[in-house]
């Protein structure tokens, strides 16, 4: 997952083994030469796929970004990432994602959303009586969701919403099955004031792993966040590609209520509770 500390101690290793190195300082600049060649071709994969995207959703300016996001699923996208933290992009991630699966999706990822449990998602069944108040989820097709959802909640952070979502790509063994025909291998939902945010940090965290994005709004009124909010998720992100270090703990620290969820809910799985 991207250039790593290790990488660039076992290049010292190696080169330090070979007798064609000799002088410790061309040992040292070879080796850092090796670790600046692997980020600058982590920056440009980044661009690619930034580009890439882009060069799509600049030929569909006439559609919404929600619009935009339909399209992608009908041409072949596979993935849906849901960056929790308000009940808006939940709902919109299950429409989202119930289209996602009609079309032959893979994966919708709900991310430390509203939604606690698995069972806020299950269908309604029509034997039973009507419940006395509306449901966010009216007239989304819930049971078209259920074979693509997976509800995570190990996230602490908006950071984490996408570290987490590439890890549970590696494991299924997803990250390489995806459609290259498609423009688009992500779609994302967040809310509007959060894009610039989220915007970068996919550039970062996705696009490093060869995976193109498009941000589906879900309305706010909220003000759109600062740059400098931006800047140091930018650097976190980078930290990330880097060291592999997220801030988890420092994370923790900030949302505590989010930390002491986490807890809970892993506690729950040990012990084998429906969640």
């Amino acid at each position: 997952m991207g250039v790593r500390i290790a990488t660039f101690a076992a290049s010292l290793a190696a080169l330090a083994g070979a007798k064609v190195f000799r002088s410790p300082v061309l040992i040292l600049l070879v080796a850092v030469g090796t670790y600046v060649g692997g980020a600058l071709c982590l920056a440009l994969r980044c661009w690619a796929m930034y580009h890439r995207a882009s060069s799509w959703r600049l030929s569909h300016l006439s559609l919404g970004s929600v619009e935009a996001a339909e399209l992608a699923f009908r041409q072949g996208t596979p993935y849906l990432l849901v960056c929790g933290g308000e009940l808006v992009r939940d709902v919109l991630g299950a429409k989202l994602g119930a289209d996602l699966a009609r079309h032959g999706g893979m994966l919708a990822f709900f991310s430390s959303g509203h939604f606690k449990q698995l069972s806020d998602f299950a269908p309604i069944s029509s034997t039973l009586p009507s419940p006395s108040s509306p449901s966010p989820f009216d007239g989304i097709d819930l049971a078209a969701l259920q074979p693509v959802l997976k509800l995570d909640r190990e996230a602490l952070d908006t950071l984490s919403n996408f570290t987490t979502f590439v890890r549970h790509l590696e494991r299924q063994g997803l990250m390489h099955r995806y459609n290259r025909d498609a423009a688009v291998d992500v779609v994302i939902v967040t809310s509007k004031y959060h894009v610039r945010r989220v915007w970068a940090l996919a550039t970062v965290v996705l696009g490093s792993q060869g995976l193109s994005f498009h941000i589906a709004e879900a309305p706010s009124e909220k003000q759109a966040e600062s740059l400098l909010r931006c800047a140091r998720d930018v650097l976190r992100a980078l930290l990330w590609l880097g060291t592999g270090f997220e801030g988890d703990v420092l994370a923790g620290l900030a949302h505590r209520d989010r930390r002491d969820f986490r807890a809970w809910y892993r506690q729950r799985g040990r012990a084998g509770k429906d969640h």
